[in-house]
């Protein structure tokens, strides 16, 4: 009789093969994708996680599964919750902006306008409207939190505080002394 009951710790992940692993990915986490084929094919939502290593994509309210919780913190009732899946990648397409209908994309590096003071970035081009799709900014999960009593303000920060000297050793006199005791008795015992 096994120690471990129910998953196997010790079992390795389903890992795809590295030639069938997507190389450079058209979606993004922030997204808003089309299911295109599968038991939720039409549904639109945004793209909350993608599983590169296993080409899967988690969309928001889309492959929903019931998950049995125990009571905890976060749900303090437990019972049944609806959560997101993982499913494979060729599934969805990107959502044009512009018309709202799924399309295939391809990269493009370019400036969104014709002014040359702005910076050239990675853009992707619809193949249905030729219009530029640009990547999703990385969503910052510290943005929404408020300061609160225990954080450090800004100005205490930015406040200097030590100023080195050369004049003036770092360190405490008895620790320095310590340090010249110790330096002494290694030369010593060299020297013999």
């Amino acid at each position: 009789m096994s120690v471990y009951r129910g998953r196997n710790l010790f079992k390795k992940k389903l890992q795809l093969p590295k030639d069938e692993i997507i190389k450079r990915h058209k979606l993004f986490p922030g997204d808003l994708v089309q299911v295109v084929s599968g038991k939720d094919a039409g549904k639109q939502g945004k793209v909350l996680d993608i599983i590169r290593d296993r080409n899967l994509i988690v969309v928001e309210n889309v492959n929903m599964a019931t998950k049995h919780m125990k009571p905890n913190p976060f749900y303090p009732h437990g019972g049944r919750i609806q959560v997101e899946t993982p499913f494979p990648y060729s599934h969805v397409q990107l959502v044009d902006p512009t018309l709202n209908q799924p399309t295939k994309t391809e990269f493009i590096f370019t400036r969104q306008s014709q002014s040359e003071l702005e910076p050239k970035k990675w853009y992707r081009l619809s193949k249905l409207s030729n219009q530029l799709i640009p990547i999703p900014e990385k969503e910052d999960p510290f943005k929404q939190l408020q300061e609160g009593p225990l954080d450090t303000k800004p100005d205490v920060v930015n406040e200097t505080t030590f100023y080195p000297s050369l004049n003036v050793c770092p360190f405490p006199p008895s620790f320095m002394n310590e340090m010249e005791r110790m330096r002494r008795k290694n030369r010593e015992s060299q020297a013999l």
